[in-house]
């Protein structure tokens, strides 16, 4: 899981009645390559925001003004509250200050181009 400047914390905790691991990301950006298990969801918890991982590879970027999400491969499911949202391969997706979902395209080899 590469990283800059991001702070993460793995743990546990209930998911639909599963134990998940959980990555918490306080800040900055961490790009995650997770194969799927339905047995053992992978989630991503952004304050109040979740992304669920359904076999993926996705960057992930916060700060306290937004929060960004890349899919590279794979596919995702962002919650907030009780609004889900599913991104594909390609596909991004960033949350305004306001609180505004914006999605759209990116290639996948220009997802996280700060790795070597």
């Amino acid at each position: 899981m590469p990283l800059t400047a991001a702070l993460v914390f793995i743990g546990h905790e209930l998911w639909a009645g599963l134990t998940a691991v959980v990555a918490v990301l306080a800040r900055g950006e961490a790009l995650f390559n997770i194969r799927h298990n339905p047995q053992r969801p992978f989630v991503v918890r952004l304050g109040k925001d979740r992304i669920q991982d359904l076999g993926t590879v996705f960057n992930v970027v916060r700060d306290h003004r937004t929060l960004k999400v890349e899919v590279v491969e794979g596919a995702v499911r962002f919650r907030r509250g009780g609004n889900g949202l599913q991104l594909k391969a390609g596909q991004t997706m960033v949350i305004s200050p306001a609180g505004d979902a914006i999605v759209g395209r990116k290639h996948p080899s220009a997802i996280a181009a700060w790795l070597p």
